[in-house]
């Protein structure tokens, strides 16, 4: 899966966008047709070449985000904006903990 930075920190500041994408099948995921920070063109919201139920993940995952108050970044599904942001000048740094069964015991720090 390609892996790419973001063009800017405010871009990548956890208190900004949250990322939405598949997960680990064991982990009961979504297919959306890309992997996470995957920078093709089929990472776009609005794409071709997908299978009927990526489509609808991703529809799915489009439709639930925005009734929260979460706006689309157009050329990453998953990524999401919270709308107004209620911190857009603040940046977060936290330790992020692996998910349990997952087989990893250290966290991820940024």
């Amino acid at each position: 899966m390609p892996i790419g930075s973001p063009p800017s920190p405010a871009e990548a500041d956890p208190a900004n966008p949250k990322l939405c994408t598949e997960g680990d099948p064991a982990d009961n995921g979504l297919d959306m047709g890309t992997g996470f920070d995957c920078f093709d063109p089929k990472a776009n919201t609005v794409t071709t070449g997908l299978t009927p139920e990526e489509a609808h993940n991703r529809h799915l995952l489009l439709d639930v985000m925005s009734r929260h108050g979460f706006q689309n970044y157009p050329k990453e599904i998953w990524h999401y904006t919270f709308q107004p942001e209620p911190f857009p000048d603040t940046y977060f740094d936290f330790a992020i903990l692996p998910h349990p069964g997952s087989g990893s015991g250290e966290p991820h720090t940024p």
